[in-house]
């Protein structure tokens, strides 16, 4: 109920939902990054890539759960939300102060998305890798923002699971967790079950968006007072 669950404090066990640990990481470090460029300091690009590789490439150093500490002190989540949060801050600079068209750039998305994912689903624990997959997202996002409408990214179907994926993240283990309860682990590893358990997770997240998400961003916003709504933009805070 806190959002403490993964910012290093002990028992650092999972829970119940194993995905749900990068909320509180999500929550604080969004918390952190508001009250650090809401004040008039002038960033620049370069540091926040660089503070990124770094500390990406720390994660290559010990091939630790998300939950557990570096130096019995720095939560692995934390570093891991840190790293995300300054490399979309250096892309978002990019983009910002360079962002005229670069035919080439556009036309290298296709590979370094492509990269990017290799990158992501081979995984290996070391340093060079981990920085290797920092400088490839840094250029994958920047070249993904120029192309802006013509992105791979806003394909209908990507654009829709875009939309659903918070909800797939936080059910699909409660969905998985409940077929292999009533049907055993056995039945939930084949093809069809697999399949099935897509279309259901898929299926429950379209519902979770459309009748919880959105009235509750709705209901929100409804109550916030009139003209107090705030725009940040690195450094920069404005009244709407």
């Amino acid at each position: 109920m806190l959002l403490l669950q993964n910012i290093g404090l002990p028992p650092q066990e999972w829970d119940f939902n194993v995905p749900s640990w990068s909320i509180s990481v999500e929550m604080v470090m969004s918390l952190v990054f508001y009250s650090v460029i809401r004040r008039k300091y002038k960033f620049d690009w370069i540091v926040l890539a660089v503070c990124a590789s770094a500390t990406y490439a720390l994660m290559g150093l010990k091939n630790l759960e998300s939950n557990e500490n570096y130096f019995s002190v720095l939560n692995v989540g934390l570093v891991r939300g840190a790293a995300g949060f300054a490399m979309g801050a250096a892309s978002r600079l990019v983009v910002a102060r360079y962002g005229f068209p670069v035919p080439l750039v556009r036309r290298s998305e296709p590979v370094l998305m492509g990269l990017l994912l290799a990158l992501f689903f081979v995984r290996v624990p070391t340093p060079w890798f981990y920085l290797a997959f920092a400088v490839t997202s840094l250029f994958a996002v920047t070249a993904t923002v120029l192309n802006d409408r013509g992105s791979m990214l806003s394909f209908g179907p990507l654009v829709f699971l875009g939309k659903i994926s918070y909800s797939v993240y936080l059910l699909h283990i409660p969905v998985l967790y409940t077929a292999t309860a009533i049907f055993g682990a056995e039945a939930v590893r084949g093809l069809v079950a697999k399949m099935t358990m897509l279309v259901i997770i898929i299926a429950l997240s379209t519902a979770c968006h459309r009748w919880y998400e959105i009235p509750a961003q709705r209901w929100l916003l409804a109550r916030l007072p009139k003209g107090r709504v705030r725009e940040v933009d690195f450094g920069v805070a404005r009244s709407k």
